[in-house]
């Protein structure tokens, strides 16, 4: 367990000869990067909603660390 808390999700590039195969979770356009979930699977966004999502993930981070509601090893 780590005491630090990340306050971004790492994406990664899925391989071109892939991307014309999947699509994004959130607006179905073409995916081109990913990342992995908690229970092994994979989540694939196409980049401006991958930055959409960061940006609320981190800002739900600050707020919950303000109001002390947050574990260091939860995320």
């Amino acid at each position: 367990m780590t005491g630090e808390i990340r306050l971004s999700l790492t994406a990664k590039s899925i391989p071109r000869l892939i991307q014309p195969f999947v699509s994004c979770k959130i607006c179905k356009k073409k995916a081109t990067c990913c990342f992995a979930t908690s229970g092994a699977g994979f989540v694939l966004f196409c980049e401006p909603c991958f930055e959409t999502f960061n940006v609320l993930y981190k800002r739900e981070i600050r707020q919950r660390e303000e109001e002390d509601t947050i574990l260091k090893d939860e995320v």
